[in-house]
């Protein structure tokens, strides 16, 4: 999921919908364990992570960084699987 503003992207294997909707209340909503906020703008689904490294996070062809604010959450969450 990225954040635009007021809106959002939600990227999907075959396609990507945007909504007008804040990444912080579509954070409130996944409060699933398979989804992990990054980033200010982006909140991935841990499922589908292929690589990662200090700074940023790879899904498949998709680099995402790690913001400074998120990294230690991040690096906990890593460090677990």
């Amino acid at each position: 999921i990225e954040s635009i503003k007021d809106y959002i992207k939600i990227h999907l294997a075959d396609k990507v919908i945007t909504t007008k909707h804040k990444i912080g209340s579509i954070e409130n909503e996944l409060s699933d364990a398979s989804f992990l906020r990054v980033h200010r703008s982006f909140i991935i689904n841990t499922d589908k992570l292929t690589a990662f490294s200090n700074h940023e996070i790879e899904i498949g062809k998709h680099t995402i960084p790690i913001g400074a604010s998120y990294k230690e959450r991040v690096v906990s969450f890593l460090k677990m699987i």
